[in-house]
Formats: structure tokens, sequence, C-alpha cells
């Protein structure tokens, strides 16, 4: 197989292997497409060999009625490349699949890369019930694949303007403005930031000074939000302020209150928190005055989220259960499922993973009532997070899978670059290192065409990790130190924070004592400065660990001690349980054996509460 495919396409040849064990005991479908007929042959050679797989040759068109008179124990395999009566074939998937469910179906189907396409686009119904789908491209000789897949709505307004532009007669250009803006804003939802940018200059060059002036201002703030998703910060800023000027001039409350919106969300991404949050009250006090409850609820959300990330988590809760009363109010049901699994969020910080798992499970059941596939996928991520904390990584690689199955299938580059993120991260966790890698990799370059440099700095970051595990120090500390530039090129100072940290644990590790000690309270400095808690302790932790190497006792024991007196005030219990191990280990070392057995017992305690696993509670080294 490895003569037909890249790297990164073996990797997905794996990994349904992987995914036939999963799912071996439940329904399973799993969609492959084959850009050639060598590469459908060796496809079905490879798994009519592994166990339990029965080739199976179909008899009639309808391929689900004819399995349901055998057995349901194997997975049944299908080759269909270039099959006869492939369009009555297709038609009868679609009228047959709930045959699937019902009888307990198992199968894997091969299509060439047309009726791949065709089934998932005229057959959604049958296509949305697969568990995998995934088209391989026979590398054996050269074809683009240089493609971002996208639901049918991009296409459609595309051909939309096409149409227009065909039209004879006289033509209304705000029409034309409008549907070029659609696309570009369509674009910018599947992430294909360069082509959201395209049209929406298209649509900017278009406008009458006069006649579309509003129209304007609106394309220059999502043009804007675009250079945000690039990292482009400066120039996001930009585009923000004039139309933000232009509204004020036009005295436009609501149109001024979405420019402070958004100029809170990029000083939130610089970790510019005080200056964040001055912008999203300025936007919600306009917001109070027009009575806009939609506005009201999305700033309170914002201001949640800030709260949440420097670590004070009770008021981020008081901030996101506000945000959740008036959605309910005004029944914005997609708003509810995010607020929902903001508290969720809330409450996985605090250690109590089962009241997360409860409200991320309503989160999702609400979302899939209104098919909102993106934040079905969401929350899918955020519960398998929830079961890698809990330590049951099988069920996280479910959740994560089904959530990079829903991104993949509607086209959202983010979301498949953050779950393969997610799967890296996993995989580090399990010491599966060049798996990790891989994911990491894999992500990274999605990451290179949709161009978000704060993704990318983390990606950096972890590839760092990957390579520290592998105590390649040398190239760890090489993918930090870019990572650091990332974050520094974008003023984001909570990652600025977070890479001076890594840095330093590299340091630690090569026995650097005092270089160590320098990144740490580089590190300690920003974080205070921004006022984010959860990144103090996370380093006092890791001072504490450098004097622990240096044999200071006394004052690994003062740093542990500043730690834990912020992770008891912010409810980090898991932060708890970590120090409370740790300092158990100092008195141990000062042979204060009832000291240490009495920290010891805590720290269980705490550990016990929270549901994490003894080796989870070790000592916190970045």
């Amino acid at each position: 197989m490895k003569t037909y495919l890249t790297a990164q396409e073996y990797l997905q040849f794996k990994r349904i292997e992987k995914i036939l064990e999963l799912r071996r005991n439940s329904s399973a479908l799993i969609l492959l497409g084959a850009t050639s007929q060598p590469l459908a042959d060796e496809l079905f050679t490879h798994f009519s060999q592994l166990e339990n797989i029965v080739p199976f040759a179909p008899i009639s068109p309808n391929i689900l009625y004819d399995l349901t008179t055998h057995s349901n124990e194997p997975v049944y395999l299908v080759n269909l490349y270039q099959a006869d009566n492939i369009e009555e074939t297709l038609k009868k998937l679609q009228f047959s699949r709930d045959f699937i469910p019902e009888f307990g179906l198992k199968l894997i189907l091969i299509f060439d890369q047309g009726n791949f396409e065709k089934l998932k686009e005229n057959c959604y119904d049958f296509y949305s019930t697969n568990s995998f789908a995934y088209l391989f491209t026979d590398h054996s000789y050269n074809f683009n694949t240089d493609q971002i897949l996208k639901d049918d709505t991009f296409e459609r307004l595309v051909s939309e303007y096409k149409a227009y532009k065909k039209r004879t007669g006289k033509k209304d250009k705000t029409v034309e403005i409008e549907i070029l803006f659609s696309i570009g804003r369509e674009a910018a939802e599947h992430s294909d930031l360069d082509t959201a940018l395209m049209y929406y200059q298209k649509a900017l060059q278009k406008c009458n000074p006069k006649k579309n002036e509003s129209l304007k201002y609106l394309i220059l703030s999502n043009i804007g939000l675009v250079y945000k998703d690039k990292g482009d910060l400066d120039t996001a800023i930009k585009f923000f302020t004039i139309s933000l000027e232009y509204y004020k001039k036009k005295n436009y409350k609501k149109g001024i209150s979405y420019q402070y919106t958004n100029l809170g969300l990029v000083a939130q991404i610089r970790g510019d928190f005080e200056t964040a949050v001055s912008y999203y009250k300025k936007g919600l006090d306009l917001a109070k005055h027009l009575n806009d409850q939609d506005a009201i609820a999305g700033t309170l959300s914002n201001l949640g989220l800030i709260y949440y990330t420097q670590g004070n988590l009770q008021k981020a809760l008081d901030y996101f259960q506000e945000a959740l009363a008036i959605n309910k109010i005004i029944n914005n049901t997609m708003a509810i499922a995010n607020q929902l699994g903001n508290i969720g969020l809330v409450y996985n910080n605090l250690g109590n993973l089962d009241t997360s798992l409860k409200y991320q499970l309503e989160a999702l059941e609400i979302d899939k009532k209104g098919n909102y596939q993106q934040n079905i996928a969401s929350d899918l991520n955020n519960i398998a997070l929830i079961y890698q904390i809990k330590g049951d990584l099988d069920k996280a690689l479910q959740y994560f899978e089904q959530s990079l199955d829903i991104n993949r299938s509607i086209g959202n580059q983010n979301g498949i670059e953050s779950l393969l993120t997610n799967l890296g991260s996993m995989h580090l966790v399990k010491n599966n290192l060049d798996i990790g890698l891989s994911y990491f990799q894999e992500a990274l370059e999605i990451n290179r065409k949709t161009s978000t440099l704060h993704n990318r700095s983390i990606l950096l970051s972890n590839i760092g990790l990957i390579y520290k595990k592998k105590d390649n120090l040398e190239t760890a500390l090489s993918y930090q130190l870019k990572a650091l530039e990332l974050a520094k090129e974008m003023d984001f100072q909570e990652g600025i924070a977070h890479q001076l940290e890594m840095i330093g644990g590299i340091y630690l590790l090569e026995n650097k004592i005092e270089d160590a000690l320098k990144y740490f309270n580089d590190s300690l400095e920003i974080n205070k400065k921004i006022n984010f808690q959860q990144g103090v302790s996370s380093v006092l932790t890791n001072l504490g660990n450098a004097y622990h190497t240096k044999k200071e006792l006394d004052k690994a024991l003062k740093y542990y001690n500043e730690a834990l007196i912020i992770d008891k005030h912010i409810g980090y219990l898991s932060g708890v349980g970590v120090l409370l191990t740790n300092i158990a280990e100092i008195y141990k070392a000062k042979d204060d054996d009832i000291t240490a057995q009495k920290y010891f017992k805590e720290a269980e305690e705490i550990t016990k509460e929270i549901g994490l696993t003894p080796n989870q509670a070790s000592k916190k080294v970045n």
C-alpha cells in the first residue's frame, strides 16, 4: 500500500483497521474512495485478508437487502469500483439505509472517486449514517488533490453567481455584491480564508461609495474577521477600527457594539485581557441600551471565556449561566447548547468530570435536534476530552474520531486541524509518540493553508513536546523557540508565557537549572501581568520542581504552597492533587514521614473525588 499512498494517507489507511477493532460489536459503515482501479483492488485485497472480514459479491443492486439474509457477525467487504448498475446501486443504498442499524450490518464499501463524491452529495441521509469515509488518492502517478471539502452551499452560491453574470439586460450591482459577500462568508465558515478574502475583495471593488456605503463597511468588518483568523491581528484591528469609526459617525449603535466585540476578540487572543474586558463592557453597555438580548448574551459569554482562561472559574460560571438564562428566554437553541458546553468546560477544570459530562451530553442532544453539525462535532470533541482525562482512552478515541468525521464531511478545516491536534495529544499521553507526531504534522499541513498563527504556535509547541519525550532535547528546544517566535509576532502574551515555561522545562531536564529558573521567572512575570491564575500556578509549580531538583527543599516547598493556595482559590482540583503529592515528596525527602503521609492521604482523597488515576496525580513538570 505504501507505494500508492503518501505518509499521511497511509496513516488514514492504518486508522481504518483501528476503527474496525473499536466498532466490531456494533453496526458500522465505512466508505472508501479510490482514484484508480489498481488502488481499489489493493484496498480490497488488503482488507479481505483481515480477520472476520468477508468479501461479498452482490447478486443484485440492492446490496443491503441481500446482506440481511446473511450472518451479521463478520464485516462484509464490497468492491463497487466502476461496478455495473452503479446508479441503481446508489439509489438502493439510499432507500435501504435503515437496514444497517436494524440488522446490525457491518460493511466496507469501495467506490471510484466520482461515485464516492456522488453518494455524499446526493444521498446525504445515507452518508450521514456512516462511521467513517475517506477518499484515497493513487500517488503512484501524479494527481492533484489540493481541494478543500465544502458542503453544497458554497458550490450553489458560486453557481448562482456564474448564472447571474451570464444574464443579459440590466443587472443590479447590489445583488451581485450580496452574492459575492455570501460566497466569501461561506468560504470563511469552512476556514478557506484565502478564498473568503478573494470574494470579499471582489465584492468591495464593486461597491458604489454612496449606494452601497453600509454594505461596504460590513464587508470591511468581515475582512477584519478573516485577518483575525489568519493570525494577522494588526491588520484585523485596522479593518475593525475603520468600520468602528464609520458606525460612530453614523451613530449606528448596533454596529459600534459589534466592532467593540471584534476588537475585544483580538485583545483576548493576544492575552491582553484587561483591554478585552474593556471593549466587551463597552459593547455590553450599548447592547443593553438597545435591548439587543442576543448581543448581551454573546458578550456575557465572551467575558465568561476570559475569566475561564484566567482560571477565575466561579466568575466564568456566573457569566455563562447568565448568558444561558437569556438564551433560554429568547429561545436561541444553538446558543443554549453553546453555553451548556461552556459550563461543562468549567466543571471539567474544577475536576467535576461527571457534572461536566452531563452538561456536554445535554448540549449534544440539543445540537443533534437542530442538526447543527459543526456544534455536534465540537460537543463530541469536548466529551472525548473528558474521557481522556478520566483515563478511558478508547472511548475518548471513539468520540474524537466521530468529531473528526463530521468536520471532514462539512469541510471545517479549523475543526479538522483541532481534532488532529487533540488526537496527537492523546497519543502523546499514551506515549505513542510516532503516531502523535504524525497527527501533529498532518494538522500543521492544514494550518499552513489556513494561516492561523495562533494554532500554529500550539502545534509547534506540541511537536516540541514529542521530541522532548523522545529525549531529543535539541530538536524539542528548536520547536519551542519557533513557537515562542510566533507568539511574540502576534503579541500573544499567554502564548509567550507558555512557551517560556516550556523552554524552562527543557533546560530543567538538561540540568541547566539557572537557565530554567530564568525562563520560569520570565513566564511568571507575564502570567501575573495578564492575571492568568492557572498560568501563575503552573509556573510556581515548575519553580518548585527546579528547587526540588537543586535539593533546596524549603524553597521548593514555598513555591508549591503558593501554587496550592491559587489552585484551591480557583477550584482547580486536578492541580491541588498534583501539588499535595509534590509537597508530600518534599516532606518525605526531609524524613518527616508523618507529615508526608498526611499530604499523600489528602492527595489520594482529591484524586478519588475527581476521578483521576494515580499516574495522573504525579508531579507536574512541563
